[in-house]
């Protein structure tokens, strides 16, 4: 503890000695917090979303009679909300979360979105390849399945004979 002690008043005196030094060091250490705390900020809060017309995406929440905004929003109210829409191009809903996924060689972990049909209009983007969304999707007995060209290449090892 002492010994703890004595470099603590050495470096002190030190710098009191040094104030040259000091001032570089100091300025040195906000200057570099600074430059990461405005990173951070960046990629957090500034940069544009990765989508044409990014600044024209908007959240839409469901709040409770209190105005505390709730989880998801329910499947007959996003179809009210989207049938009485006068003011925005195109709706969509999602939700996700991490679960496992069979179909290739072996199960893995992944982040799974489930999806309104309008989804990939909402956001102005169609897939590289194979198709989006068609009419009646989801409402039959077969899901369809769009993943991402990282999870393509990944767990499915880019096979090209995938059912459309």
């Amino acid at each position: 503890m002492e010994n703890w002690l004595s470099d603590l008043r050495f470096a002190l005196r030190f710098l009191r000695r040094n104030r040259g030094t000091t001032l570089i060091a100091v300025l040195a250490l906000g200057i570099g917090s600074t430059t990461a705390i405005f990173s951070v900020v960046y990629d957090v809060l500034l940069r544009p979303l990765p989508f044409p017309d990014s600044e024209r995406i908007v959240a839409v929440f469901q709040v409770d009679p209190r105005g505390q905004r709730m989880g998801q929003i329910s499947e007959p109210n996003f179809e009210d909300l989207e049938a009485q829409n006068k003011s925005l191009e195109a709706l969509a809903v999602y939700a996700s979360g991490v679960h496992s996924v069979a179909g290739a060689a072996e199960p893995v972990r992944a982040t799974v979105a489930v999806v309104s049909g309008s989804f990939f209009r909402a956001l102005g983007i169609q897939p590289e390849r194979g198709r989006s969304f068609a009419e009646g999707d989801g409402a039959g007995v077969e899901p369809t399945a769009l993943v991402s060209h990282t999870f393509w290449l990944r767990a499915l090892g880019a096979e090209s004979d995938l059912p459309a």
